[in-house]
């Protein structure tokens, strides 16, 4: 099959279209992705791609900015339509890797902010309009999700195109109903949108047509009012299943965690101020509030990330950070998941499952050396318990979005940490593999005994029904926060 190195497919010359796609097939060197899809995007027509996890959402939005091949078919987009034009939390993550390999910290005399806003934006205006009146002189590395959201929104605002992939994800309510108004508003100017999301709740009202992709095939194309969602529903009870009797921790009264009168924040913000918080072993805590609250300084904190961890009023595992308790020691115990972590795992080809939960015992992606007989013994058992199994010998791009999340929740626990660290563990999933998710997570939780910390911006989301909660912004110490 020859690989086209751009689209360059028929070249309509008309100008009553922005996209034309007609029997096109396209994907990266590896695999195709999209089949098939003919699509025809005109001046007025507002639309919506959807679809679950790997439906091929997010290759569409790469395929209309270049960075995927055309295996076959006709291909025509507008010339103004780049890279400049996606906006959403893939964008995000290269501009902050961009930022930290730009990083002078280690060696100037004071921290390096890196780009500030106003640099980034280019506009003291279009700051203001998007909320962000202050934030100016701000890095764009200290901005919450929320905050690096619409300071994306206001860089790209004289863009001839936008496109949304999934422009709320990450986000509370309050950034998303100012996101919304500012979408709204582009919308209005007859502004072409277009608009990618798992969720029909998230659509715009102005939206006039939807797209509907499952495996990178149309489901459905064609007028709003004429589309009902394909429903796969909602995963039954899942049944774990365990190989051995679970471990269950010795519970003690030496506090996993213990801040106390902990400080936090930057020159011109404090986060956290004489902060005192106690974590016991087993417990379960669920630390939720708006973007930008703190909640990422606190696992930034306790994860050794963070550069202000040193500090003497913190002790992990009754340890204080240094030679009582060196990185490798604090990570023998610790496992963390995010959305993030799934990113580091997006180019894993041509690696089964099995080898990709197995290498967490030698903090690697792939394997570095031939594992134990107990190590190999201990993935089959953990991918046995949260129902992969059967997956085991599939190759890693082989899984839905969701079966890799799952896997990775595994990978985790296979080494059966004393603190597990989950920061918004379920942003991306759709509703059916969220579900499932948070019941694998309900159950090995708890016949391991493991102490979990889990992040959330959504007021909603309660994953146990025995989880004790702190509330950002904090208003009192945790021991007053409602549970």
């Amino acid at each position: 099959m020859k690989l086209l190195p751009q689209a360059i497919g028929f070249h309509y010359r008309g100008k009553m279209e922005y996209v034309k796609l007609k029997h096109l097939t396209a994907g990266d060197y590896r695999r195709k992705v999209l089949f098939d899809l003919s699509w025809v995007w005109k001046p007025g027509d507002v639309w919506a791609v959807t679809g679950s996890n790997g439906s091929g959402k997010s290759a569409l939005a790469a395929l209309l900015t270049q960075e995927l091949l055309v295996y076959s078919g006709d291909f025509f987009v507008d010339s103004r339509l780049s890279q400049e034009s996606l906006i959403g939390f893939e964008s995000q993550k290269r501009l902050l890797e961009a930022e930290r390999r730009a990083d002078l910290s280690d060696v100037s005399e004071k921290p390096d902010i890196g780009t500030t806003v106003l640099a980034f934006v280019g506009s003291s205006e279009l700051l203001v309009d998007m909320g962000l009146r202050g934030k100016e002189l701000r890095g764009i590395k200290q901005l919450s999700t929320g905050e690096l959201r619409r300071a994306c929104l206001a860089r790209a605002w004289n863009q001839a195109f936008w496109i949304l992939d999934e422009p709320y994800e990450g986000l509370d309510d309050q950034a998303r109903e100012l996101l919304a108004k500012r979408i709204a508003r582009r919308i209005e100017t007859r502004s072409p949108v277009l608009f990618l999301s798992r969720r029909a709740e998230d659509f715009p009202l102005q939206v006039s047509h939807v797209w509907e992709l499952s495996e990178g095939k149309t489901v459905f194309q064609g007028r709003r009012e004429d589309w009902h969602p394909t429903s796969g529903g909602l995963p039954g009870e899942l049944k774990s299943r365990l190989v051995s009797p679970p471990k269950l921790r010795h519970f003690d009264q030496v506090p996993v965690l213990e801040f106390e009168n902990v400080w936090a924040g930057y020159p011109d913000l404090e986060v956290l101020r004489n902060f005192s918080w106690k974590v016991y072993s087993g417990t379960h805590w669920l630390i939720r509030g708006p973007n930008g609250s703190g909640k990422s300084t606190l696992l930034g904190l306790i994860s050794g990330e963070h550069p202000q961890a040193f500090q003497p009023g913190l002790r992990i595992f009754g340890k204080k950070r240094g030679p009582e308790l060196t990185w490798a020691d604090l990570h023998k115990k610790i496992s963390h998941l995010s959305y993030a972590v799934h990113q580091r795992f997006r180019d894993l080809w041509f690696t089964p499952l099995e080898e990709v939960v197995a290498a967490a015992f030698q903090d690697a992606v792939r394997f570095v050396r031939t594992p134990s007989w107990d190590q190999v013994a201990a993935t089959r058992e953990i991918l046995h318990s949260v129902g992969l199994a059967s997956q085991a010998h599939k190759n890693w791009e082989e899984l839905s979005w969701g079966e890799q999340r799952l896997a990775l929740l595994a990978r985790a626990l296979v080494k059966d940490p004393e603190l597990l660290l989950l920061d918004e563990p379920c942003q991306g999933l759709d509703e059916g593999a969220e579900a499932k998710f948070q019941e694998t997570l309900l159950h090995e939780a708890r016949i391991r005994g493991t102490t979990v910390i889990y992040v959330t911006h959504r007021p909603q989301e309660r994953p146990f029904g025995d989880f004790q909660i702190l509330e950002f912004p904090l208003t009192g110490s945790p021991s007053e926060q409602p549970t």
